[in-house]
């Protein structure tokens, strides 16, 4: 969404599908401090065969009322904090519940403020922080606006308000399960208009850096081996140089059809 200042015709981009639906928020513009509002129209809801369940620990679970639930341990109290959790009876599509009711809108949680037209973001999923600080030097000189996420529930929360360019994910990122990461699930579970518009680069101590069939398996759009770190900055460069061109043509022709 383009919203534009009313007092100095500033203009900025919101990622629209990460706006609160039939609730207002605002924020200060940068250039003038005027106070900017807006309020996005609810949508009816539309149902999926999958999803990733977002609901706060002891909230009345939605879905079919004929299916019964488990029954809950006595003197057992619901945390607010509840662990990011896995279903690994089936390895191929674990299930997730993270803790968060998105009928709670608190902006503090957003990862930005507000972004300026035509300036990307990323963000960094790494818990090392020697190879943090080498990507977060790398995408600075990029001039990318970065989030430096701690744990895979903040990785979520700020991919729930914004839909970033750019991620860096170390497979290994806050699991002890490189094959059972929450992020690269939740990532390959999003819709594909969605999903194509964020270029993956997910680190690696198992394959070589830039192997495109290992990329495919994984569905990222390069993979980077931990060796190669200190040249994280030219491989940034030609995995989103080689991504632009893949999807040239398939732009043009969205673009030539009206779809964006």
């Amino acid at each position: 969404m383009k919203i534009i200042c009313e007092k100095c015709q500033g203009k900025y981009n919101v990622a629209e599908e990460k706006l609160p639906e039939g609730k207002q928020f605002g924020f200060t513009c940068p250039k003038c401090k005027h106070k900017i509002s807006v309020t996005k129209a609810r949508k009816p809801e539309v149902s999926t065969d999958e999803e990733i369940v977002f609901s706060l620990a002891g909230d009345e679970p939605k879905g079919d009322p004929s299916k019964k639930e488990s029954p809950k341990k006595e003197g057992s109290k619901p945390s607010k904090k509840s662990p990011l959790r896995f279903d690994e009876e089936d390895s191929s599509k674990p299930s997730i519940s993270f803790a968060e009711d998105e009928s709670i809108y608190d902006a503090s949680e957003k990862p930005f403020d507000f972004v300026e037209e035509d300036y990307e973001t990323a963000m960094i999923c790494e818990s090392d922080p020697a190879i943090r600080e080498k990507i977060k030097i790398a995408l600075e000189l990029m001039e990318y606006s970065i989030t430096m996420a701690e744990n895979t529930r903040e990785a979520l929360k700020n991919m729930r308000y914004h839909t970033y360019d750019l991620i860096v994910l170390n497979e290994r990122f806050d699991t002890p399960n490189p094959d059972v990461n929450g992020i690269l699930i939740y990532l390959n579970r999003l819709v594909m208009a969605e999903r194509r518009k964020i270029t993956l680069f997910l680190l690696t101590d198992r394959y070589r850096t830039m192997d495109p069939m290992e990329a495919y398996h994984r569905s990222a759009n390069a993979v980077v081996n931990i060796k190669d770190i200190d040249r994280i900055d030219t491989i940034l460069q030609k995995g989103l140089n080689d991504s632009s061109v893949f999807y040239k043509i398939f732009k043009e022709f969205l673009i030539q059809a009206g779809k964006i």
